[in-house]
């Protein structure tokens, strides 16, 4: 909610008058602390006047607890005026009492038929309650009413008929209620950032950079915000336009404004993730948890992050924390927390609870293919290879260019011994993304089971080219170049991949193989050379 401005407003003049005239006693007790106000002689003085100014100057000193207190003594005294009922509808705005300023901007409503200000307010407050249809329909009850405004203005209910818009995803009807609030009031940088926003979810960037960037260029009537929300707006504009520099740059101008915004936090983690840098990221999300414990969103990306970087046991807790957090799920919602649990899980060899935590995955998001490709590896570590390659079908029917998917269903029929369909996966796999090492490697060793060791080599290689690091690509063209008795070859290659995964007993195994085949025979010697 915006702070509100006298010189534009004018929302106290009447009342500064109104003091001026009081009695030297009255001004007396106006110059005490906010707290002491109340505790004086003048409690129990039946003045109407007297406590309704009190009321407003307490509620433009932010002393909203204390507006109360005298917002309710004005309506002892007269309790069908329809201004102290919309006064103290702001006060409980303010002090996040949404069901009562609703009811107090009703009984405003009731003394006074169509009044603006009321409807503005009890918009408001619906939509603290998150009820974003009926405060859409509260604004524009307010636009067609009496206009008697007061302490608002039309700018701020057409504002506040876009965030109820945009929240309930009608972001096309929210731009324009952006621009609304915009001709009346041109300064208004809060509606520029939020009709940035708006644009940003519509898939407009460019656009939506033009609106943030007129925000940060005016920088006027930002409530109780300020300016981090335009460059954090900014920077989902240029995430957009896979401007990642920009993006960042933007991020880092928000969270200087905005140190302690566990949102900005969240959102720079997530770009951060979106660049595969998994350590940065997950100190951005555990910045934003730091700030906010329970903060849902914050939470279940420090589990992905932590999954991706092999610490399952922090993963675990991360993933956990976020079901019993606040609630502000992504857009897969909770399906993602236990996802993410399937995966750290099945990391921690703990199979069965793996497939319950999948089954919940997919049970609240049925169309989730990475939950249904995530289902199928702890079956397949079980050895239950048609459930395995039931979910892998599944998560292929939902996304037919899910790689991931057609790897894993390779593996299974490599498990089966069934080459053919393995090799028909992964040359799909291939189809979709050429540059997969790791379909490359399968598709070599798939070849070697096939005989068909040339093949197997040029897969190799072709992995190798992509990925030198590859310990499969290495051990599978030491196996083809050993099925064709080049031992030096296979030797090389055995030992690179060694190199890379030096504690693993096979390929040290398969090194002492290839080096008996090179070395000769001892052969007796005749007696005559002794």
């Amino acid at each position: 909610m915006r702070s509100r401005s006298v010189s534009k407003r004018s929302p106290l003049t009447q009342f500064i008058l109104t003091v001026m005239v009081w009695c030297a006693a009255s001004q007396a007790v106006l110059a005490l602390p906010p707290r002491i106000r109340l505790q004086q002689p003048f409690r129990e003085l039946e003045d109407f006047d007297y406590w309704a100014n009190l009321c407003r100057l307490q509620t433009k000193a932010e002393a909203f607890t204390e507006a109360l207190e005298a917002c309710d003594e004005a309506i002892l005294i007269e309790p069908k005026d329809p201004d102290i009922w919309s006064d103290r509808s702001y006060v409980l705005l303010r002090l996040n009492r949404y069901a009562e300023g609703v009811a107090s901007a009703e009984n405003a409503i009731r003394f006074r038929a169509n009044y603006s200000e009321a409807q503005t307010w009890r918009c408001l407050g619906f939509a603290g309650l998150n009820r974003d249809e009926e405060a859409v329909d509260a604004c524009e009850d307010a636009l067609l009413a009496d206009a008697h405004w007061r302490n608002t203005n039309p700018a701020e209910a057409w504002f506040f008929r876009g965030e109820s818009l945009t929240r309930l995803g009608r972001h096309e009807d929210a731009v324009v209620s952006y621009e609304r609030a915009l001709v009346i009031e041109p300064e208004y940088s809060l509606a520029l950032a939020r009709q940035c926003e708006a644009l940003s979810q519509l898939q407009r960037p460019l656009e939506a950079l033009t609106s943030c960037d007129a925000a940060l260029a005016r920088n006027e009537n930002w409530g109780t915000l300020n300016e981090s929300l335009a460059w954090g707006n900014r920077a989902l504009a240029f995430e957009q336009l896979q401007g990642d520099v920009q993006a960042i740059a933007s991020l880092d101008q928000a969270l200087k404004r905005s140190p302690r915004n566990p949102i900005l936090w969240a959102q720079q983690g997530m770009l951060l993730a979106q660049q595969k840098n998994y350590p940065e990221a997950l100190l951005s999300f555990t910045q934003a948890v730091n700030i906010k414990p329970d903060y849902t969103l914050a939470l279940v990306k420090q589990c992905t992050a932590l999954n991706k970087l092999q610490r399952y046991e922090a993963a675990l807790k991360a993933c956990e924390q976020a079901l019993a957090g606040d609630g502000s799920w992504d857009k897969l919602g909770v399906a993602e927390a236990w996802d993410q649990l399937t995966i750290t899980l099945t990391q921690l060899g703990r199979y069965e609870d793996a497939i319950a935590t999948a089954n919940r995955a997919v049970g609240f998001q049925p169309d989730f293919a990475e939950a249904w490709n995530n289902r199928g590896v702890p079956y397949w570590y079980l050895g239950r290879y048609n459930e395995s390659l039931a979910s892998y079908d599944r998560a292929i029917a939902l996304n037919p260019r899910y790689v991931q998917a057609w790897l894993n269903r390779g593996r299974v029929f490599l498990s089966l011994q069934r080459y053919n369909e393995a090799l028909i996966a992964y040359d799909q796999a291939l189809s979709i993304d050429p540059q997969s090492d790791v379909a490359w490697a399968n598709r070599s060793v798939i070849l070697w089971h096939l005989r068909d060791y040339a093949g197997a080599i040029r897969a190799a290689d072709q992995a190798l080219a992509l990925n030198p690091q590859s310990t499969l690509a290495w051990f599978a063209k030491g196996e083809a170049l050993a099925a064709l008795r080049r031992y030096e070859a296979a030797l090389v290659a055995y030992r690179e991949a060694l190199s890379i995964s030096p504690e693993r007993a096979d390929l040290q195994a398969a090194v002492e193989r290839v080096l008996l085949q090179l070395t000769p025979p001892e052969q007796d010697l005749p007696f005559d050379q002794f």
